[in-house]
């Protein structure tokens, strides 16, 4: 991973095997994405239907539901932006993106200074909505299985 000059353009050369591990993971990704559009509409109204008679149970199934589809994809995003925060502050520091060290997905040329400063910005931006996004998409899907502990409220009303 040692850049590459190339007509007074310096290039951060791709890791390959940071594009294997990035290509392993959407695929895992699509697939429990395919697994939620295909088994979630028959799970939430067998949850529904549970709600009705034991409110606990259907909490105790909305939170298994909520783990296994939540759960890999607020990971992955929790991950990627502190690692995104993680190159951003980094890129901050040394006035250029992508920082020294850093892995790439793509052949990606080094700019320095202000644009640098720019881009690092937004990366930073990025990252940090990321990493909130993931907690906060965490607590309401707690707060939603936590609400069926009450019952149904179309059973009661």
């Amino acid at each position: 991973m040692v850049p590459v000059e190339s007509d007074t353009v310096e290039i951060v050369p791709a890791d390959p095997v940071l594009r294997r591990r990035v290509l392993l993971v959407l695929l895992a990704m699509v697939a429990i994405g395919a697994a939620a559009i295909h088994y979630a509409p028959a799970a939430l109204h067998e949850i529904f239907r549970v709600a009705r008679e034991s409110p606990a149970e259907a909490e105790r199934r909305a939170r298994i539901l909520m783990f296994a589809l939540i759960g890999p994809m607020t990971l992955g995003s929790l991950i990627v932006g502190i690692d995104v925060v993680r190159t951003a502050l980094r890129a901050l520091e040394t006035r250029r993106f992508p920082p020294p060290g850093a892995r790439v997905l793509r052949d990606t040329p080094v700019i320095r200074g202000s644009r640098a400063r720019l881009v690092a910005a937004l990366a930073l931006v990025l990252g940090v909505t990321l990493v909130s996004a993931s907690a906060t998409l965490s607590w309401f899907g707690y707060r939603a299985a936590a609400a069926l502990r009450r019952g149904c409220p179309r059973a009661h009303g």
